[in-house]
Formats: C-alpha cells, sequence, structure tokens
C-alpha cells in the first residue's frame, strides 16, 4: 500500500524555543505531548492533514534507557551533522520497506511503529509508519487544541542532505507524493504551504536549516 505523509517532526533543544517564531507569524500552536518511556516532550502546529511537530529530550535518562532508547533520539539530538528530522506516514498495511517495531510505553504495548532500518544512520531521517490499528484525528478548525488547524495546506516538502545514495528504506519514502529528497546538499528542511502564492517566505532561526513558504 502506498505511503502517505502524516506529519513531520524535528529534534530541537529543550523547550523548543523554535515555536516562538511560528507564533510570530501567527499561526496557532496547538496541544504538546509528552512521551512516556521515550524521554521526549513537543510542541505542535496542525495543518489540513498535517503536523509540523518540533521534537525534544525531556528527561536524557529515559531517552537514553526507556522503551524508546533504539531511536536514539538523544544521540541525535547532540552528535554534529546529525539529521533532527523524523518523516512520520501512515499506511493501511504493515509496510514493506525494512523496519523493526517499537512498542511504546504510551501505547501500553499494544500498538506498534514500524521504524525503519536506516535509524541507526544518523546522516539520514528517521523513517517511521504510524501503527496501523491507530485512527487518525481530523484536522478541522475550532476550539479543541487537538484538532485545531492554521489555514493552510501542506503542497510539498524538500529534504536536502549530504549523502550521497539513499537507502533502501529513504529510497521508499522519497516516492510519497509532494516529498522530495535531494542527495549531496547541505542539509535543509523546506515546507511550502498553499503553493506559494503568496509569495512569503520565512527561515526558522534554529540548531537546523529550516525554510517555511506560503
Amino acid at each position: 500500500m502506498p505511503l502517505t505523509l502524516d506529519h513531520i517532526f524535528v529534534i530541537t533543544c529543550p523547550g523548543a524555543p523554535v515555536g516562538d517564531q511560528l507564533l510570530d507569524l501567527r499561526w496557532v500552536e496547538g496541544s504538546a505531548n509528552s512521551h512516556a518511556g521515550q524521554g521526549t516532550a513537543n510542541r505542535r502546529f496542525f495543518f489540513d492533514e498535517f503536523v509540523l511537530e518540533f521534537l525534544f529530550v525531556a528527561d536524557v535518562d529515559e531517552a537514553l534507557n526507556g522503551a524508546g532508547r533504539n531511536l536514539k533520539i538523544q544521540q541525535r539530538s547532540v552528535q554534529a551533522g546529525a539529521c533532527p528530522v523524523g518523516l512520520v506516514v501512515r499506511s493501511q498495511s504493515e509496510p514493506v520497506f525494512p523496519h523493526w517495531k517499537y512498542y511504546p510505553d504510551y501505547f501500553g504495548g499494544k500498538m506498534s511503529f514500524y521504524v525503519g532500518e536506516n535509524s541507526d544512520n544518523f546522516s539520514e531521517p528517521l523513517c517511521i509508519c504510524m501503527p496501523i490499528d491507530l485512527p487518525k484525528k481530523p484536522a478541522v478548525s475550532g476550539a479543541n487544541a487537538d484538532v485545531l488547524s492554521n489555514p493552510a495546506v501542506l503542497s510539498a516538502v524538500e529534504l536536502a542532505l549530504p549523502v550521497a545514495e539513499m537507502s533502501c528504506v529513504l529510497e521508499t519514502f522519497a516516492e510519497i507524493d509532494n516529498l522530495r529528497v535531494r542527495t549531496d546538499r547541505e542539509q535543509r528542511l523546506t515546507l511550502v504551504f498553499n503553493e506559494g502564492v503568496a509569495g512569503h517566505s520565512k527561515e526558522l532561526h534554529a540548531d537546523y536549516p529550516i525554510t517555511i513558504r506560503w
């Protein structure tokens, strides 16, 4: 079954102050999560059928020793040159790309993420498929922050990486509609909303270069 992009996370410094730069654009911040057993927390911005998540390590010991330790998020957060991006997709059946299963504590051991076997390759993003049985929340405008949607639609994602060749896992993800992976480039994540028709662009000042166009 084809993969569809659900959300993208970027590992950033504690508290994810980069999110304040989106508030400066008058974009609306949704609810935050903390992840038991993973040692992480986040800030999230909801759009139509897409979520941008800024993920950070809140508990180093838990990140290194908890149920999510094999994600190596703490290691990615401190290693120079490590790609801090996570591409998170959905599929209607168990994905065919090489993967291992991660059963997070916050799902009570009932559902698993499918994590690409390239997870130890810090030059590439984490490539993750959501649990098959996890329902997708509708993205609608309203007072409920869990489903609050900013007035923008994700049109394109470009991920530039300083690698010569992609792993087979990343090659599979690179086939997702509206996602382009460019190799032999300096690291950068570019997100385009609403086809970029307004002609606006914002460079986010963070540990990792992010460009937003709308």
